[in-house]
């Protein structure tokens, strides 16, 4: 009897594989500039090869004076090749972007990124890769999403090198099976609703950019109820004044609502969208929030209580 393998696993197997690929282009000091799918063949036996090396180039012969020209294909060239003409200079890192959008053609079935050069600068400058309907593939992996994140970093200094996410990959969730690669986590969507200029957003960003204090919360609970725990963070985006049926959206399929407020007209405000809110997730926790608690040193505590309330209550998604 053959083994099911979901598309998921499949993906995750040629993506491991790309990446041996280019921990060998390390080992050999080369950088390809033109990873894209049409360059990259699958034998009948799942075997990943990349091919055309037009525009590759082995590090001693670029080490020796600045590497700035502007290569590869549009819609997969990392930004500090897009800017290689304004005197940006480039590692072997854009090897590891362009890995990236090769990971998200094969989740998604299309490049992030425009082929407009005039789009694609404004997609650089403003990070626009992830359109707003992919945020909110709520049935697709985070894993996916994070190493995504990973490697669309702007800042090259930044940006993971292969041998940071190899590591990444191979340890933080490795899936043998794709029902351990489909294993049930508690998962508890975040999201802040309220007023123009209320503070929700500043709220969102210090929750979620709480690294530190975010990931010693979850291991307690993990220490404590033997599983999984996962918080993801959305944000409105403005959607309150340009776009109310996203924010709709976005109330009916988090777990936890945090209704922002801003003084006592903001609160009156807030009362009235708690009881909306309530009418549209009936299953959700739902807090309200003044906008003091959008400073950094006041989340550490909010973020703890809206972990433990929302596994109290159970208002999470099982994955």
């Amino acid at each position: 009897r053959c083994k099911q393998v979901s598309y998921f696993d499949m993906v995750y197997n040629l993506f491991s594989q790309l990446l041996d690929v280019l921990l060998y282009f390390k080992e050999q000091n080369i950088i390809h500039r033109d990873l894209k799918p049409d360059n990259i063949m699958i034998t009948k036996s799942l075997q990943l090869k990349v091919i055309d090396f037009g525009c590759a180039l082995k590090k001693s012969w670029f080490s020796s004076k600045p590497q700035n020209e502007q290569v590869g294909t549009l819609g997969y060239q990392a930004p500090e090749i897009f800017n290689a003409g304004q005197q940006v200079q480039y590692t072997e890192k854009c090897d590891m972007w362009a890995a990236g959008c090769v990971l998200y053609f094969m989740l998604f079935g299309y490049s992030p990124f425009s082929q407009n050069n005039a789009i694609q600068m404004l997609q650089y400058e403003y990070s626009l890769y992830f359109p707003i309907d992919i945020r909110f593939q709520f049935k697709l992996s985070s894993f996916f999403m994070q190493i995504l994140e990973k490697m669309f970093e702007i800042q090259v200094q930044k940006r993971p090198d292969v041998c940071e996410l190899k590591y990444f990959l191979d340890t933080f969730q490795t899936p043998k099976s794709s029902e351990q690669f489909l294993r049930k986590r508690k998962c508890i969507k975040v999201t802040a609703v309220g007023d123009f200029q209320s503070g929700k957003s500043t709220l969102i960003e210090n929750l979620s950019q709480s690294r530190f204090q975010q990931h010693q919360i979850i291991r307690v609970l993990q220490m404590k109820q033997k599983e999984d725990i996962q918080v993801e963070f959305f944000d409105t985006l403005q959607a309150e004044v340009y776009n109310k049926a996203y924010e709709r959206e976005l109330i009916e399929q988090c777990d936890v609502i945090l209704v922002v407020y801003k003084g006592k007209e903001g609160f009156q405000k807030a009362s009235q969208l708690e009881k909306e809110c309530s009418e549209l997730n009936r299953g959700a926790l739902i807090k309200m929030v003044g906008s003091e608690f959008s400073q950094t040193e006041e989340c550490t505590n909010l973020l703890e209580q809206i972990i433990a309330e929302a596994i109290a209550n159970e208002c999470y998604e099982i994955r």
